[in-house]
């Protein structure tokens, strides 16, 4: 078997500001603070990640270029995958399945209330929301990601932006 890390992100909070479509709403001011905030946190732990997707809404891009910035992957490389935005966990499941087996260190970034559904599929202990901002760490220990199943899969840290450290 071969140790994976999986991180499920949720966009950092987004402007109700102006009447826009959904896919257009920008990051507000929270968001432009929590975003960099959760990217340091990631860096500080050394996460390194080989592929990063994000949903096409541009809270999803705004965060996602963020987190890449501070945790050194190319912001250019950063994969746009509608079904972040639109797909269920079962969606998501099945893009997961479909990942490249090279990538070890990988990073979806969507929305609720998919993020949430899929986080609780592996926690032992309820999460009742991942609010903005938050980060699902799962190690999934499997050599190939079309074997993915909960079964391979163990929740290792959740994070937020309002969790204090122990």
């Amino acid at each position: 078997m071969s140790l994976r890390q999986l991180y499920l992100m949720r966009h950092a909070k987004s402007s109700w500001k102006f009447p826009l479509p959904d896919v257009d709403r920008p990051l507000n001011q929270r968001g432009q603070h929590d975003a960099p905030l959760m990217g340091e946190r990631l860096s500080k732990r050394q996460v390194r990640l080989d592929y990063l997707a994000a949903s096409h809404a541009l809270r999803a891009l705004r965060t996602a270029q963020t987190i890449a910035a501070a945790v050194a992957y190319p912001v250019d490389s950063i994969r746009i995958r509608p079904e972040l935005y639109i797909e269920g966990p079962v969606g998501i499941i099945r893009l997961i399945q479909s990942l490249n087996d090279a990538h070890h260190h990988v990073m979806l970034l969507g929305h609720n209330p998919a993020i949430t559904a899929l986080a609780n599929c592996f926690a032992h202990t309820p999460i009742a929301n991942v609010p903005t901002a938050g980060v699902v760490h799962l190690e999934v220990d499997l050599e190939h990601w079309a074997d993915f199943t909960a079964d391979a899969v163990q929740l290792a840290d959740f994070d937020y932006p309002k969790r204090m450290d122990d």
